[in-house]
């Protein structure tokens, strides 16, 4: 029952980012909460705080229009010590128009309803592509150029 009960959260927050609600989002980051985000581009790296956090989903929708769909959510642990991973599609559309679409998995620690830790494991060759088309830096030698997003 309690699984069920984070997996519907999980599933509102994922939500909330389609809708860009910051509001909703970030009330269940911890102060001190630690956020992750893989890759070798200007979103990746690691973030300490609910204040950086806060900044980074806001370059995030700066960037991109970003439609979620959660796939499954696994629950595991007791409130005081919840890890949950979640497996999702996110579909982003940059200003141009372009859309890629990108299959992910989410690994959180969650205690006493806070999220301590956040690690967001995206194809991140996708996130650098899309970001390049993003910020205006796409180029013809880029790998873009032979990858049809879809």
């Amino acid at each position: 029952m309690y699984a069920w009960m984070i997996g519907r959260v999980v599933r509102g927050r994922f939500a909330a980012m389609s809708r860009r609600d910051s509001a909703a989002v970030l009330r269940f980051f911890a102060e001190d909460a630690r956020f992750f985000y893989g890759g070798r581009h200007e979103l990746a790296g690691e973030y300490r705080s609910k204040a950086e956090i806060a900044s980074w989903f806001a370059r995030l929708w700066e960037l991109f229009r970003i439609e979620f769909n959660v796939h499954d959510v696994v629950v595991a642990g007791s409130p005081w010590n919840i890890r949950l991973a979640t497996r999702f599609t996110a579909r982003v559309a940059t200003p141009d128009g372009r859309c890629f679409v990108n299959h992910g998995m989410q690994y959180a620690r969650i205690r006493w309803g806070k999220v301590r830790e956040d690690h967001i494991y995206p194809d991140t060759q996708l996130v650098a592509e899309a970001l390049e088309y993003a910020t205006g830096r796409e180029s013809q030698s880029s790998a873009v150029a032979t990858r049809q997003p879809t």
